[in-house]
């Protein structure tokens, strides 16, 4: 699938309704972009994404890949090299094809 995963420790932000486990399952792929945009977002309910100022996301593209994810995956970053997406591993293999989706589509 393009995939990496390993486990992370995360120090959540003290105003998520319940706090995501540390470490925590990271899923990665490298980006593609030669200039990428960076941002986080975390998904404080299930398909409510906020920033680090807790402002809903509103990048329609963006919203189009969060919608898919299932309620555990609390947060997706992009860095300058990689995406990455914490996810709480619960589901099946459909699940994880979701995950890989946005994972490329977002790279």
């Amino acid at each position: 699938m393009g995939l990496a995963m390993q486990l992370i420790p995360q120090e959540w932000p003290h105003w998520l309704p319940v706090e995501p486990p540390s470490p925590c399952a990271q899923y990665h792929r490298p980006r593609a972009r030669r200039e990428p945009d960076a941002w986080v977002y975390w998904q404080m309910t299930p398909g409510n994404w906020v920033n680090q100022w807790r402002e809903a996301c509103d990048d329609a593209r963006l919203l189009a890949h969060f919608q898919t994810l299932p309620a555990d995956v609390y947060k997706v970053e992009a860095g300058k090299h990689l995406i990455a997406l914490y996810w709480g591993e619960r589901g099946d293999a459909r699940v994880l094809q979701c995950i890989a989706t946005v994972l490329k589509g977002l790279a």
